[in-house]
């Protein structure tokens, strides 16, 4: 058998319906940033190289299984779900690009948390939307839930 490897576009198709070993990464680009704003009435799409790149990891299988144990239960409010899959999330952010803080203008650097993961302050300083969706490609890729079928992407 002659080795092959997947191209970029077939393995954007496949993610999440293939294996992903938890050592691996992809890089992904949350969809707000993709789409149109509407500025002074005028629709303005944001330049590729403005576009934030995270680079992610699949969850392990303990990582994966906490994970679901937690979806399973978010809508107890009364325990820290929310907060425990937002550090599971954290965790699996390995790097980035092109992410910017505007109030100084400054690109800011990826700084790795002692315990794994995007440093925790970096984190919580992400917009909730991008940190969902970010939640959402790794459940994807971990192989955790078809974002597709149940309507969140």
């Amino acid at each position: 058998m002659a080795d092959r490897k997947l191209d970029a576009e077939m393995r954007r198709l496949l993610l999440g319906d293939m294996p992903f070993y938890a050592g691996s990464t992809v890089d992904y680009t949350p969809e707000h940033y993709k789409k149109l704003r509407k500025i002074d009435g005028q629709d303005v799409e944001i330049p590729e190289e403005y576009r934030p790149v995270f680079s992610i990891r699949a969850w392990n299988t303990q990582e994966r299984d906490q994970a679901n144990s937690l979806l399973k239960k978010i809508e107890d409010i009364s325990s820290n779900n929310e907060k425990k899959i937002g550090e599971l999330t954290r965790k699996a952010i390995t790097g980035w690009q092109n992410v910017f803080d505007v109030g100084s203008g400054n690109e800011l650097d990826y700084k790795p948390d002692p315990d794994g993961g995007l440093d925790k302050e970096l984190y919580n300083a992400l917009p909730l939307v991008v940190c969902i969706q970010i939640f959402q490609e790794i459940a994807k890729i971990s192989g955790l839930m078809d974002v597709t079928k149940m309507g969140l992407s």
